[in-house]
């Protein structure tokens, strides 16, 4: 064999084993790198949410916790009770006159102050009617000052008027204001806020069934008893009134003390009528 040629084989071998060895380092070292990369993928997601939680200007900072304490404070100020630290007649009649100056301006009272033992407790009397009288309980009660309300009586006085019924109460309640000098708060210098409370939809103290009576909202509206019928379609009923307009009205149209409900099988217009507390259906003839 050429000298040449041998020498070009062993080189040519030489040099595969040479590839082939940095072949095999060259992909160990990348299973290695794909190791770590997979482990350092794996500690940045378990890191990300931490990152981002410190970079939000809304968690985890002292100022932001600051506010926060000092938004709660000021909100147990305002919702929570307090003890007055001091009280007589005059700074009591000054609350009372706030609240209702602000909250309930229809509302009247008569107040006397009775002093036992160093302590007041004040008689608070007054005619009303019932929607007041729970609006002003109300104020007293959820306020922050800690008025308690020692006695409470009332007395229904029910008439009747041209307008309809009149329904007011006479009123009797007693006020204990609670005093601690150390850890009181100067009423004079606590600020009045509107609270939200059950307000009363119905009169529980006005009876359901009552005389019939005139409601000046109602009567300018058109009256039933005047009403002509003429005619009639599938969305409405036409009638002449008292003025001798025609009107026409659809089902569930109001009138005075009711509403129109429908044309029934007889041709005859029916409504529902309240003038007492209870509806009566009420028929007009086809003319």
């Amino acid at each position: 064999m050429n000298y040449a040629v041998r020498n070009s084989i062993i080189l040519f071998v030489f040099l595969l084993i040479i590839v082939g060895f940095v072949y095999y380092d060259v992909t160990e070292k990348q299973k290695e790198i794909d190791v770590i990369q997979m482990n350092l993928d794996r500690v940045y997601a378990e890191l990300n949410p931490l990152l981002a939680t410190v970079g939000r200007p809304d968690t985890l900072k002292v100022s932001h916790l600051q506010d926060q304490i000092t938004h709660m404070d000021n909100w147990a100020l305002l919702n929570s009770k307090f003890f007055l630290s001091a009280d007589d007649s005059r700074i009591s009649w000054a609350y009372l006159q706030n609240i209702v100056r602000r909250f309930n301006r229809n509302l009247e009272f008569n107040f006397v102050a009775n002093s036992r033992g160093g302590v007041y407790e004040y008689n608070i009397t007054g005619l009303t009617t019932i929607p007041y009288l729970n609006a002003f309980i109300n104020h007293i009660e959820k306020l922050g000052a800690l008025y308690t309300i020692e006695n409470f009586g009332m007395t229904q006085i029910f008439a009747e008027s041209d307008t309809g019924p009149v329904n007011n109460l006479n009123y009797t309640l007693t006020l204990k204001a609670h005093v601690d000098q150390s850890i009181g708060r100067n009423l004079a210098e606590t600020e009045l806020r509107r609270i939200s409370f059950a307000r009363l939809i119905t009169d529980p103290f006005r009876p359901a069934i009552h005389l019939p009576m005139k409601d000046p909202n109602q009567e300018a509206m058109v009256s039933f008893d005047e009403l002509t019928f003429i005619s009639f379609t599938q969305q409405h009923a036409f009638f002449i009134d008292g003025a001798q307009n025609v009107i026409a009205l659809t089902p569930m149209q109001r009138i005075a003390y009711g509403f129109f409900s429908h044309v029934d099988n007889q041709n005859r217009a029916v409504f529902r009528i309240n003038t007492t507390g209870l509806y009566e259906t009420m028929h007009i003839n086809l003319e």
